[in-house]
């Protein structure tokens, strides 16, 4: 299944439980050993073998918010299986008792109550913020149904700037407005992430900008608000992690000042081609010559949109990667996108161009063999479904004289107004789909930036329960004010419902970018010493361990027995980044031997093949019994030559 830019591994899901007086065992039982495949940014090859599994795995549904519960009695009331403490107990006393779990963290409720929060921003007919609604004024339709709004609060400035005054904290406090007798929605920790997308970015246009992103920055980081800064021009480079930091993102965005726009050279291919192309209109030929003129610029079109159609891939890549990461955070998340526009169909003006000057229809494979617009939708669909809002900054301004796009103002005309819309409608796609908002078609950015700080700490929260459906399930959002017709409403259209496998391998996905701070079961990572292999490719041994008493173990004859589930991931310094890929490991003890080894670790080992350079190791450990996770990451530099 593919699922926010990767593929999930079937052999990553579990089983549902049916819980009732007892806990069932699945019979699904997955027999044998399985060979897994790590792909690592230097290519994929069989690594590790995970032990056989002959006992079953269970899960339960993902949760945006599960209930705790303290102690094995609470758990639904569910009677568990027993084993017998000595010799001496007969087969029905034993049928009576109740089997005990051996070690592991507290247990996370096996049913659980799903709660979809959904931010939405209102504005009237004038364009002027509305925060005076009640949660009656709302209807909330899933799927085409419509659903019970149980969680409502309205968040504005005033409320921030309070708390901000009062050195209090902001998260999971809920305003004093809330209007409903049940719990309102907590207030999540906000990531934001800013992308200058340098190789789509003129120099001039991007510090532009960058001087209305500092003074953005110094507004928004509150105590709730954590900023990351990416730049990418071929390759990502992270600039600065999530940080709350103020004066580390002002740094970052200093740097980002220094680097080289690269739009410039492709718009100098463009001109050129352009002035072909009026060449042709001015000179007349023999109808052999211009045959000869029509073949060449017609392959120079092509050359030109074929190119730039994979630096558009890599640059969609790119995006998807950064996507990817932040959906694995829990909170409000949104992704400032900063370049001069990208193009929806590469050479799109250029052919029309062409076609108006040799009065001919344009080359239609020219046009769709390159269109972008599934490939944009994609990634609009998968931020929605992620809870991620962009805001998208056309850099290009414009030429006050005209009203239009100043790239190319000395020489106005049909291509550069298709050129202009060309770069923008995957901007709008971006923003609209997701429930955020661009900025076109003016120099006046530091309005713009107001709009998207009053985005983060002007809104309605609004939250419904769902049953869970146990797996990785699609939901479409529809809000409407009935009794408000003329009011704009944004928020996002959908929302990814998460399997606790979906979940674990987000948040591994997400470590590779940030220190993932979740690691109850105290798990630890240890790097051996790489060894080569052909094709100047490298092995490198990584350790994982666990205490033994982090794991819950179940009584099996005279053993101790469970299972975990391994997860990893990993990224080289030039930001390629391998699939997630899984180990399931049986855990067995003799009951015997218990306390005496319950501090000491467990080790799993695996083997991961890399090329030589800066690499981050991101792992996810998981108890499905107890349905605790814990993560850890690492960083490393393996070198070709020791």
């Amino acid at each position: 299944m593919f699922l926010g830019g990767y593929y999930l591994d079937e052999k990553g899901f579990f089983s549902r439980i049916a819980v009732t007086n007892a806990i069932e065992f699945i019979r699904n039982e997955q027999q044998g050993g399985s060979n897994v495949e790590f792909v690592g940014p230097g290519g994929s090859q069989n690594v590790f073998t995970t032990r056989p599994n002959t006992r079953p795995l269970w899960s339960e549904a993902s949760s945006r918010r599960r209930l705790e519960w303290l102690s094995i009695a609470l758990l639904v009331g569910a009677v568990l299986f027993t084993a017998s403490a000595s010799a001496g107990i007969d087969n029905e006393q034993t049928n009576n008792e109740e089997t005990q779990l051996i070690g592991g963290l507290s247990f996370k409720a096996m049913v659980e109550l799903t709660v979809v929060n959904i931010d939405v921003f209102v504005r009237d007919e004038d364009g002027k913020r509305i925060n005076t609604l009640t949660v009656d004024d709302f209807r909330v339709s899933q799927d085409g149904t419509v659903r019970e709004i149980t969680n409502f609060a309205t968040y504005d400035q005033e409320f921030f700037t309070n708390r901000r005054q009062a050195g209090a904290s902001l998260v999971d406090t809920p305003p004093a407005s809330a209007q409903s007798s049940e719990p309102p929605p907590l207030l999540q920790n906000s990531y934001v992430v800013i992308f200058i997308d340098n190789q789509n970015l003129r120099q001039f246009d991007r510090n532009r900008v960058l001087s209305e992103v500092r003074d953005f920055v110094r507004q928004v980081m509150v105590p709730s608000v954590q900023v990351m800064v990416v730049t990418y021009q071929r390759s990502l480079d992270i600039l600065q992690g999530f940080t709350a930091n103020q004066q580390e993102v002002l740094a970052a965005l200093r740097e980002a000042r220094t680097m080289v726009g690269a739009r410039s050279e492709r718009d100098s291919e463009r001109t050129r081609i352009l002035r072909e192309i009026a060449q042709i209109a001015q000179k007349q030929t023999s109808t052999r010559d211009q045959r000869l003129r029509d073949a060449d610029i017609h392959q120079r079109i092509r050359s030109f949109s074929d190119e730039y159609s994979l630096e558009i891939d890599s640059t969609i890549q790119a995006i998807r990667q950064v996507e990817m990461a932040l959906g694995g955070f829990p909170g409000r998340k949104s992704f400032v996108y900063v370049s001069n526009g990208l193009p929806m169909l590469p050479g799109k003006d250029l052919v029309h161009e062409l076609a108006s000057v040799n009065q001919e229809t344009p080359v239609l494979s020219m046009l769709v063999a390159n269109n972008k617009k599934s490939y944009f939708k994609a990634l609009a669909s998968s931020a929605s479904a992620q809870g991620i809002t962009f805001y998208t900054i056309d850099a290009t301004g414009v030429d006050v004289s005209t009203g239009v796009s100043a790239e190319f103002s000395s020489s106005p005309g049909v291509a550069t107004f298709i050129n202009m819309t060309n770069n923008q409608e995957p901007l709008e796609l971006l923003a609209e789909r997701t429930g955020g908002f661009s900025v076109l078609n003016t120099n006046n950015f530091k309005s713009g930036f107001e709009r998207i700080q009053a985005d983060l700490f002007t809104y309605f929260s609004i939250g419904y329960p769902i049953n869970s459906a146990g797996g990785d399930r699609i939901h479409k959002i529809d809000i409407q004010l009935p009794d408000y017709p003329e009011y704009q409403l944004r928020y996002r259209r959908t929302f990814v419902e998460k399997s606790l496998t979906s979940e674990v391998q987000d948040r591994v996905v997400s470590s590779l970018l940030a220190d993932p701070g979740d690691n109850l079961m105290n798990i630890s990572l240890k790097l051996n010493r790489a060894a080569p292999t052909a094709e100047g490719r490298w092995i490198l041994p990584v350790t994982v361990f666990c205490p033994v008493e982090s794991v819950a173990l179940l009584p099996e004859e005279e053993d101790f027995v469970g299972r975990v589930e391994l997860y990893v991931a990993l990224r080289d310094s030039v930001g390629r980044q391998s699939d997630i890929k899984h180990q399931t490991h049986e855990v067995r003890l003799p009951a015997a031997e218990y306390e005496a080894r319950r501090q000491a670790p467990l080790i799993f080992d695996m083997k991961l093949l890399v090329e030589p350079g800066d690499l981050t190791i991101a792992v996810g450990l998981l108890d499905p019994v107890t349905r605790q996770s814990a993560f850890a990451r690492t960083q490393t530099v393996v070198r070709g030559s020791y």
